[in-house]
């Protein structure tokens, strides 16, 4: 096989034609699931073979600099497929949910002007309702408030603020860390600024039949629990061997407060209290460990509230070219859905795929395929093999230069989990 063959060589592709002026609810594809799933090399072959970008949903990989404890995507997997939201502020500087739309926007638009369908990847759920559903139109801030509530903190420490939180907002406390100082103040700060818990003010905001920003695919990864949290504890020793003390020890010799939000993240804080002698080593990483497993079970209680997400679940030793192959069949089935019911805006144009057939289609389109590109060629041997370098996606052999288009409906999936209605589907 050539070196350069990649699952994008494997993938069926669609020729739609780009509309233009339709009030149709232009396609997103979301990629969600718990820390260490493997999300970053999956997204990598679905990326790929949809000739598309990823806009990365992560509320870590924003910070410069703080790339082995957030699992950033190495510089060559960025410069193969362009990562977006990434590395955009620095450790001290602000970021939420809010800003996260406000770059993401700008980068989908861009993809769907391009023809491509854009792709969301991170685990980081509150952006992803924020992009999905739009923002909570929170009071502004009372900075005098805020100012008491953290001399309140100072005095009787962060313990009794998350107990307050408890008693006067239980499912906001729930969801919250107890070491989650800032966000356990806000939620605080916004009951005694409204009285009503913000759990209650989202769930009104998500009651109030806010329209959808796109029509989404929204799919989530799971697999077994002891497999993840293996998964969890190689990592974190994968994250040591890299380098992840020596990266937090430079981050608090530039001078960024281990109180600071990104200090407080995963990896940083456990061995930043290291490195200041608050525990030794061997507790630092199995602190970080327990904390991480406890993420990814708050993760997955997150995203099992979000309507409409569909679970994959990823087998024992399944590689993430195959779970790339399963999703992609998932998103083909999305692009060809009918349109939707009469009375409902946005009907889906006609187009003709790749295949031939035609069926409902979306206002973008995969690039055409470009006959003079090697991206999938072949190993020097026969007919120089044709694909294109963004999302044409043909499938060829070594020597034997483009055989056609490989149909996918021929290899049934499976694993494909709906928690709504508690099967097992077969696409």
């Amino acid at each position: 096989m050539s070196p350069h063959h990649s699952l994008a060589c494997d993938m069926p592709s669609h020729d739609l034609q780009v509309a233009t002026g339709s009030s149709t609810l232009k396609p997103l594809v979301v990629l969600v699931g718990p820390t260490a799933i493997g999300k970053s090399r999956i997204a990598l072959e679905v990326a790929r073979a949809l000739g598309t970008e990823i806009i990365t949903a992560d509320s870590t990989q924003v910070y410069r600099g703080m790339n082995i404890g957030t699992d950033t995507p190495p510089e060559a997997d960025r410069r193969d497929v362009p990562h977006r939201v990434i590395d955009v502020v620095d450790p001290d500087e602000p970021f939420n949910a809010g800003e996260f739309r406000r770059h993401a926007l700008p980068a989908i638009e861009r993809l769907h002007t391009q023809g491509r369908l854009p792709l969301v990847v991170g685990g980081t759920g509150l952006y992803v309702r924020a992009l999905l559903h739009g923002l909570w139109s929170a009071p502004p801030v009372d900075r005098a408030l805020r100012r008491a509530l953290e001399a309140e903190a100072r005095v009787r420490g962060d313990e009794a603020m998350y107990q307050e939180l408890s008693r006067a907002d239980p499912d906001t406390a729930r969801r919250l860390h107890p070491r989650d100082a800032v966000k356990v103040r806000r939620a605080l700060e916004v009951y005694r600024q409204t009285g009503v818990p913000l759990s209650q003010a989202h769930q009104q905001h998500r009651g109030l039949g806010h329209a959808p920003s796109f029509r989404a695919l929204v799919l989530g990864l799971t697999m077994e629990r002891a497999m993840l949290y293996q998964r969890i504890d190689q990592r974190v020793n994968d994250e040591l061997e890299k380098g992840l003390v020596d990266e937090t020890r430079a981050l608090l010799a530039r001078g960024y407060s281990r109180n600071l939000v990104s200090m407080k993240s995963l990896g940083y804080r456990q061995m930043a209290g290291y490195l200041e002698g608050d525990y030794a080593f061997d507790e630092a990483v199995q602190r970080l460990k327990r904390d991480t497993r406890r993420y990814a079970k708050r993760q997955m209680t997150w995203f099992r509230k979000e309507p409409g997400l569909r679970w994959v679940e990823i087998q024992a030793d399944e590689p993430a070219s195959s779970v790339a192959r399963r999703l992609m069949r998932l998103i083909e089935h999305f692009v060809d859905a009918p349109p939707p019911s009469p009375g409902r805006p946005g009907r889906p144009l006609v187009a003709r795929s790749a295949r031939g057939r035609q069926g409902p289609a979306f206002p973008w389109s995969s690039p055409p395929l470009d006959s003079r590109s090697t991206h999938c060629g072949n190993d020097g041997g026969g007919a120089p093999g044709a694909g294109s370098a963004h999302a044409g996606i043909p499938w060829s052999e070594p020597g034997a230069g483009v055989r056609g288009i490989r149909p996918l409906r021929g290899n049934p999936l499976t694993g494909i989990v709906d928690p709504h209605a508690g099967t097992t589907e077969r696409y």
